[in-house]
């Protein structure tokens, strides 16, 4: 990077200096997350805290054009990655603030996954609204305003559309996102997360990661551990649980609701891994004719069908090493969730 002559160095200290004087938020989120970082001095080093905080203070200098910062909660940082990655091919910049992370606001657009969980909301935002409008519990009259507020909302599930429309969310500023798979996914992680390392061999055989706590995951769980090893993942996120996934042989999809729609975000980040996914079937099912031949649907409800297409897979090599390879031709060929991301920025 080169170095700015004394003039614009004088320019870049104003414009700091006025961001910080008349940006109150930006300003209390600079001091926060400098309190931050040296409380956590002992912990990460000094070399450490001297890079976090030279990067908040960038953040005065920042332009607010040809960037769009996400904040997103860690169990979705799968579309928090490939958004970043998209933004990247558009030459957009972008930083990810995760969870309870100290965003800075200095009037550049957000996108905002999960908009209902955060205490602080950015000025400008887009909101990426992914819950299931079969069960209402998310849908807070806190959570709808902040989607009526939003500059937009991106929703996943056509399902979803009229439910947020009859709730007084403007229909012209939804905008349908089809979440898929990433290509290469791992070697992107890779560059984020050093310490990533793709598995060579697979110790896991059933994965299912998740709330498992629902009746019915319960049900299917107990299920399928008596004739399967399973490991069951709950409230582990980011690198963690992306090493996980990997070492796993298949995901078992199971849903949280009756009549649930798609888990579209953890089926993607598996197959973006890799990983062959067993699912049920869901209320939304006609809109995923894309996945029909990565994914081994069995029906709703149906646990020995599961039971059934897991054994098929685990126990035959030939039969496994056919779905891995839907699922790689999956990853090479849908790309509509980048697509749609471009779209909605041009």
């Amino acid at each position: 990077m080169t170095r700015p002559d004394k003039r614009s160095l004088a320019q870049l200290i104003a414009l700091g200096c006025r961001r910080y004087l008349r940006n109150g938020p930006l300003r209390r989120s600079i001091h926060a997350a400098t309190a931050r970082q040296l409380w956590r001095l002992p912990n990460i080093g000094v070399a450490a805290t001297y890079e976090r905080h030279l990067a908040t203070m960038r953040t005065l200098v920042a332009p607010t054009s040809g960037r769009v910062d996400i904040l997103a909660t860690k169990h979705v940082s799968y579309l928090a990655h490939t958004i970043q990655a998209t933004l990247a091919t558009m030459g957009l910049r972008s930083d990810i603030y995760y969870d309870d992370a100290v965003f800075h606001d200095f009037g550049q657009r957000f996108i905002v996954l999960c908009p209902h969980v955060f205490k602080v909301m950015p000025a400008r935002y887009v909101a990426f609204q992914l819950e299931q409008s079969v069960s209402s519990r998310w849908f807070t009259p806190a959570c709808i305003t902040r989607l009526k507020n939003a500059e937009a909302v991106w929703e996943y599930s056509h399902h979803n559309v009229q439910f947020l429309v009859d709730h007084g969310v403007r229909r012209d500023r939804i905008v349908h996102m089809p979440i898929a798979t990433m290509p290469d996914y791992p070697t992107l992680l890779q560059r984020i997360y050093p310490n990533f390392v793709l598995p060579t061999a697979k110790n896991i055989d059933v994965l299912f990661y998740g709330d498992p706590h629902s009746p019915r995951r319960q049900a299917f769980l107990a299920a399928l551990q008596k004739h399967f090893a399973v490991r069951i993942v709950d409230k582990v996120f980011g690198v963690e649980l992306q090493q996980l996934v990997a070492s796993a042989k298949l995901v078992a999809n199971i849903h949280y609701y009756e009549g649930a729609l798609l888990e579209t975000t953890r089926l993607s980040e598996a197959m973006s891994l890799g990983v062959p996914v067993v699912s049920e079937t869901a209320a939304d099912q006609a809109d995923h004719e894309l996945l029909s031949e990565a994914v081994c649907f069995t029906p709703m409800g149906d646990i020995e069908a599961m039971i059934t297409s897991i054994a098929a897979l685990l126990r035959d090599p030939v039969r496994y090493v056919a779905q891995v390879d839907a699922v790689a031709n999956l990853q090479r060929t849908d790309s509509r969730f980048a697509h749609a991301i471009v779209s909605f920025f041009q």
